[in-house]
């Protein structure tokens, strides 16, 4: 709701009471006095109207809101009591750190320049009322400007008011950063874990990341679609890679169990089917076959080359067990989040300059 008020004056208007009431100079302001509405259709009145209008309503219950008030000098106070809908380009890609410049811009819409010139009626000439709060945004500042818009029909008088808007931050540190930071913590839970309780894991891994999908989504509706990437992306994403990394940490920790347990598997059944052999009586030819065999095989190898790489290979390999797996990524996922958390928040806070007034006016 806005209360638009404007001062002229018009000659034709002029009338002297100060000595039919013997008024003193300094209540010459108590000499001035209303006229009904009706008179709005007989004097003239400027032609101002708001650029960015999205929608507005003049109130008028029980009568339409408009006071009209005219001086002994001819000087004329008009004030009309208006619900407006502004249109404001805002740029997201802070979001929710950022800051945001709407504006109200009035114009004569007939008069041209050298008929009708708008100017604000000193520094404070828009007032804003203390009492009332804008959800998730605090007026930290406004500035006014005289401009005017350059057309092909001419040149017209026109005010811009701006108003600096910062974003609180507070409601979506509770509401999003501190669960999903919590959700990345959950997650790692799963280190501590014994890697062969495999459904705890699974499902505490499988559990976060639906939880963080959930809540990804859950932001992205709230917000208008935007063709660039916004501060809040970057943060569900991150965390949403770091839960799925958790996940697949776990892959691996399983994976190397399977194969030391299929290793240890086949360490037992041979040593089995030696001592089975060592029982037992062996045919030679047999025997013999099968040297002839491991011999040959060895042969190929070391014709190929491939002798000196396969037990660096095994050796490396036999040294990566499940829990070693845990123990580094209790290290790794930690500090690169921290990192990840070093680099976020200032590039968020200082990277980018606050919104400011557009050069073209």
């Amino acid at each position: 709701m806005a209360f638009i008020r404007q001062y002229w004056n018009d000659p034709r208007l002029t009338f002297n009471l100060s000595a039919e009431y013997n008024l003193k100079p300094n209540q010459e302001f108590d000499s001035s006095f209303s006229v009904n509405q009706k008179l709005l259709e007989k004097i003239w009145v400027p032609d101002m109207y708001i650029i960015n209008e999205k929608a507005g309503v003049l109130h008028d219950l029980t009568v339409e809101n408009k006071a009209i008030r005219i001086y002994p000098n001819g000087d004329i106070f008009y004030s009309i009591r208006l619900s407006l809908v502004l249109a404001c380009n805002m740029n997201l890609r802070k979001y929710p750190m950022d800051s945001q410049v709407c504006h109200l811009e009035m114009e004569s819409y007939g008069y041209r320049v050298h008929d009708v010139q708008f100017k604000w009626k000193g520094d404070n000439a828009v007032v804003v009322n203390s009492a009332i709060e804008i959800p998730e945004f605090i007026l930290h500042d406004i500035q006014l400007t005289n401009a005017t818009n350059i057309y092909n029909t001419g040149n017209f008088t026109c005010l811009r008011a701006y108003f600096f808007l910062k974003r609180i931050f507070d409601f979506h540190l509770i509401q999003t950063y501190i669960p999903s930071i919590l959700l990345v913590v959950v997650s790692w839970v799963s280190f501590w874990i014994n890697p062969e309780a495999s459904p705890a894991r699974v499902g505490l891994g499988i559990t976060t990341v639906l939880t963080m999908t959930a809540q990804s989504t859950g932001v992205r509706e709230t917000l208008p679609p935007v063709a660039y990437i916004k501060a809040i992306d970057v943060w569900m994403t991150t965390c949403l890679a770091f839960v799925f990394a958790a996940l697949v940490e776990f892959a691996l920790v399983n994976y190397v169990l399977t194969e030391q347990r299929q290793k240890a598997t086949k360490k037992e059944w041979k040593k089995s089917m030696r001592a089975d052999n060592g029982n037992a009586d062996v045919p030679l030819q047999a025997l013999s076959k099968n040297s002839i065999h491991a011999e040959g095989s060895g042969c190929e190898d070391q014709m190929q080359g491939n002798f000196p790489l396969q037990p660096a290979f095994l050796m490396i390999h036999s040294r990566i067990t499940p829990r070693l797996i845990d123990r580094i990524s209790r290290i790794i996922f930690p500090f690169s989040f921290l990192l990840f958390n070093m680099i976020y928040w200032p590039m968020c806070f200082y990277g980018y300059g606050d919104e400011t007034i557009p050069k073209n006016t």
